[in-house]
């Protein structure tokens, strides 16, 4: 029997199922990479629940697989000691399992790594900057997120950060083979920033409606603005758990200013993007920032806390397009920043790493090669 090479990518968290079709096509570009690089020797596979296998068999996908079990998560059906049983029964031989969170995942990649898969390297990939400061300090339950997370870090050689400023939180010295690789994501050739030619200034924020992404902040914020000022608007692309709050609190209150479209992916989100001058992201904690690249990369400026993501954004594109807010920042301020952030005329070319994202793909395939030897 002809084994297929592989990486494998274990969705214990789903993550990849949550993102859908657009975080499977993005995976699809990493498999192509790796593939070429390998000169077709070693493909990428995705292990995750039946309904992320259902998803996947909607579209074709050349340089990617993706397994599952017939139903549920492989969580809950299939125990995580006998992984390699549904790789061998696809003919597929792991060179490299990749896990995706400090947590769910990468607690189950370490049941894997020690019981039967010794001689398989694990490369553990940290998006949450769990290590940023105060982040451990918002309650109990995060406090002990942080303790685990330090715990499962130790235990991986090979990491995969996604920011240089995330690194610099994590501060894990020379103990770790680290690589600082960003997400890779959808982009547009349209030039959003180049129509804005309304009286009216819009705010857009885009991402899940979650208390993590500053929603109470974002109610608080523009139940000031929108009241002062009738000709501010703010577009809402995103769904999530706080959804009705956001609802009750903000777009009732302003049903002509406030506008949110739900979860919105694909070229469906450039109609979001055709209309917002600004896009603000109120999140305490941002270890990469997709969203906020994303903006740069249809012409609109970009407000953010000083989250790591957003620091190292700044430092890469430039005030011109990133403006940084303080936590204390009074809703007068950040508008007043926001309006002369959107009204500067010449900006600084977006760096190479930025607007090349195939780049980015061949980084992680490299990556990944690596460690494979």
């Amino acid at each position: 029997m002809h084994l297929k090479k592989a990486v494998v990518i274990i969705d214990a968290n789903k993550a990849i199922e949550a993102g859908g079709l657009d975080v499977l096509e993005r995976h699809a570009e990493y498999g192509k990479q790796l593939l070429a690089i390998s000169q077709g020797q070693i493909h990428l596979v995705i292990v995750g629940s039946s309904k992320l296998f259902e998803l996947a068999s909607c579209r074709t996908f050349e340089s990617l697989t993706v397994l599952g079990p017939k139903t549920g998560s492989i969580i809950n059906v299939i125990p995580w000691v006998k992984i390699k049983q549904i790789l061998t029964n696809n003919s597929i031989s792991p060179k490299l399992f990749v896990v995706g969170d400090p947590w769910k995942s990468g607690l189950a990649g370490l049941v894997i790594k020690f019981r039967g898969c010794k001689d398989i390297p694990f490369q553990l990939q940290i998006h949450a900057d769990f290590c940023a400061p105060r982040w451990k300090y918002q309650s109990f339950g995060y406090f002990l997120k942080y303790l685990i997370g330090r715990f499962t870090v130790s235990k991986y050689f090979y990491l995969r950060l996604v920011s240089k400023a995330q690194e610099r939180n994590m501060n894990l010295g020379s103990t770790h083979q680290i690589d600082v690789i960003p997400v890779n994501f959808y982009r547009s050739g349209v030039n959003f920033g180049a129509n804005k030619k309304t009286k009216t200034f819009t705010f857009g924020f885009f991402g899940r409606l979650h208390k993590d992404r500053g929603t109470e902040r974002l109610i608080y914020i523009f139940n000031r603005i929108l009241s002062q000022d009738k000709q501010v608007n703010i577009i809402i692309g995103g769904d999530g758990p706080e959804m009705s709050e956001v609802r009750n609190r903000l777009e009732n209150n302003f049903p002509n200013q406030v506008r949110i479209l739900g979860n919105i992916q694909g070229n469906k989100v450039e109609p979001f993007w055709s209309e917002i001058d600004v896009l603000i992201s109120l999140a305490p904690f941002e270890s990469f920032g997709r969203a906020l690249r994303e903006s740069l990369l249809m012409s609109i400026p970009v407000i953010a806390l000083p989250t790591s993501g957003a620091i190292d954004l700044q430092a890469s594109a430039g005030p011109s397009w990133v403006e940084l807010i303080n936590p204390d920042d009074s809703p007068q301020i950040i508008l007043e920043k926001s309006m002369a952030l959107a009204r500067i005329v010449h900006r600084d070319p977006l760096p190479e790493e930025l607007v090349n994202q195939v780049s980015l793909s061949e980084q992680l395939a490299q990556s990944w090669l690596r460690i494979i030897g």
